[in-house]
């Protein structure tokens, strides 16, 4: 079957987490500066996992 790596699993739990964060931030009335700041981590850590190698 299926199977997954710790590091593809801690990935997951990271982009997770990040997604949790973002629907945070966008459910509270907080500043576009902070939403601006949360958006360009989650492309960062996309931009991240798109070079990192797959197996």
């Amino acid at each position: 079957g299926l199977q997954f790596g710790t590091s593809e699993l801690e990935e997951m739990g990271a982009m997770f987490c990040l997604g949790l964060l973002i629907l945070e931030l966008k459910s509270v009335s907080c500043s576009h500066q902070l939403l601006a700041r949360a958006a360009t981590l989650l492309n960062a850590e996309e931009d991240a996992l798109d070079h990192h190698p797959q197996r």
